[in-house]
């Protein structure tokens, strides 16, 4: 599996949100861990 980069995370986690989304989605979505995700909101808001 090839690593991806933040910006490639973030964008991931831009296109699954965009219009609403729960948090368990949007972990399967952008296949991250819930402490990974919660990295990326922080930075995020």
């Amino acid at each position: 599996m090839k690593k991806r980069s933040s910006p490639d995370i973030i964008a991931t986690i831009l296109e699954a949100a965009n219009g609403g989304i729960g948090k368990t989605r949007l972990l399967t979505k952008a296949n991250l861990t819930s402490t990974q995700l919660k990295k990326y909101m922080d930075f995020l808001l």
